[in-house]
């Protein structure tokens, strides 16, 4: 509700114009991460499965519980983006998305492969029903189809370059 509130507020067109554009830009980005995150998983397999001694399937099965997971927190989530504010869980779902990732990285195990899968597709779960309201609040009407379009092409501009931001991190930094 705050940020239907906040939207209401600019009242030149300039202004209004200019926030429209910064909010697409912003909830764009968020959705480019959060498709970037849906495939670092899938990027790591062949160093997971050499690292942590296990097959693909086994690998698939935290694939699984992100999917499942973020399916099942869609709605709860959209119930406390109305509740909270879409800014404020979006902010939350970004961090949670970046430190279950770094959780991996420093503690790299099976169960912590899992975890991550679980705190990745809570986070996941955010970005379309904050990403929504913020859109819906803050861009005119006239101009809502091009801006899901942005947003959306944003995201599955994420999942393109994933793998070619993962085989540079992994070839540089390594595992």
């Amino acid at each position: 509700m705050a940020d239907v509130l906040a939207a209401s507020q600019h009242t030149g067109a300039p202004v209004r114009a200019a926030s429209s554009l910064r909010t697409l830009a912003l909830i764009s980005l968020a959705h480019w991460v959060s498709h970037l995150h849906m495939l670092v998983l899938p990027m790591l397999f062949p160093y997971l499965k050499e690292k942590l001694g296990v097959g693909y399937v086994e690998l698939g099965f935290p694939l699984t519980v992100f999917a499942v997971v973020s399916a099942l927190t869609q709605a709860p989530v959209g119930y406390l983006v109305d509740r909270a504010g879409a800014r404020r869980i979006l902010l939350l779902g970004l961090t949670l998305g970046g430190l279950s990732l770094a959780m991996l990285g420093v503690y790299l195990s099976y169960a912590s492969l899992v975890v991550s899968a679980v705190l990745l597709g809570l986070a996941n779960a955010v970005y379309h029903p904050s990403d929504y309201a913020l859109l819906s609040a803050h861009m005119e009407e006239s101009r809502m189809g091009r801006a899901f379009g942005v947003h959306t092409f944003a995201g599955y501009l994420g999942g393109a370059v994933a793998p070619a931001v993962m085989a540079a991190l992994v070839t540089t930094v390594g595992g």
